[in-house]
């Protein structure tokens, strides 16, 4: 699982393939806090913004510590939108450290010659490219898209741990959540899944353009994580961006 006021990044020029979407591409970050069985066990951040360049950066970071167990994890996407409005891989970074053995995967999206390009990787690629696969972080803000749009079932073919997987949604309604970040009106989604012993929920906030405002997860009914939103503000684009590889 996995973050300054509103201030001249308002005004940012924002590129024309993002134009037509149903969600705003304002740059934000979003801080969250990580809950188990009711315990405070560690925090989240959320980054996003449109570069100069057409390309959008999207990072999520997080760090838990539970007795002795400590996991602390940074992913970052760099994306660009289709011309016909659908979120594209470019990059996809992966680090984890904490309890445990250490993980990296570092992958390109090589969209012109049709491939997937290993940087670093422990875990080794089992699929090939197709023009619809997305990265674990990309397919996120494809589902901030569809959820704005009014789509109630979600399906997205995404790369995760050298594999494909088919990550299915479907949406339950509406909820009004009391979260650190006070009251907020979500559209709250459920994760199909063929494996019936886990539980995910997602709730996507319509008062701050559909980010993440909520996920909690179960393993045979005992939760897991419990991730929510204590803090959203818009930011400048940084003038010292994180750059991709390609």
């Amino acid at each position: 699982m996995r973050n300054w006021l509103i201030s001249a990044c308002c005004f940012c020029i924002i590129p024309n393939a993002f134009a037509d979407t149903s969600i705003s591409f304002t740059p934000f970050q979003s801080n969250y806090k990580v809950f188990r069985n009711g315990s405070e066990v560690g925090t989240g951040k959320r980054t996003f913004y449109p570069r100069p360049d057409g390309r959008m950066y999207f990072c999520t970071e997080s760090k838990l510590k539970w007795f002795i167990l400590s996991d602390k994890r940074k992913e970052q996407s760099w994306l660009t939108m289709t011309d016909a409005g659908n979120v594209n891989s470019l990059e996809y970074q992966y680090e984890r450290t904490g309890t445990g053995p250490n993980k990296e995967s570092h992958l390109i999206f090589n969209n012109g010659d049709q491939s997937l390009v290993e940087l670093q990787d422990d875990y080794p690629l089992k699929t090939k490219w197709t023009e619809d696969l997305l990265d674990p972080v990309g397919y996120q803000l494809q589902m901030r898209i569809d959820v704005a749009e009014g789509k109630k079932e979600l399906e997205y073919p995404v790369l995760y741990k050298g594999g494909r997987r088919d990550y299915k949604f479907e949406v339950v309604g509406e909820e009004l959540l009391k979260l650190p970040i006070g009251e907020i009106h979500t559209v709250k989604l459920k994760r199909i899944r063929s494996n019936k012993k886990r539980e995910t929920f997602v709730w996507l906030s319509k008062d701050h353009d559909f980010i993440v405002a909520r996920i909690w997860q179960a393993k045979e009914g005992e939760e897991q994580a419990d991730l929510r939103l204590a803090q959203f503000k818009h930011i400048d684009i940084p003038t010292q961006t994180p750059e991709p590889s390609n």
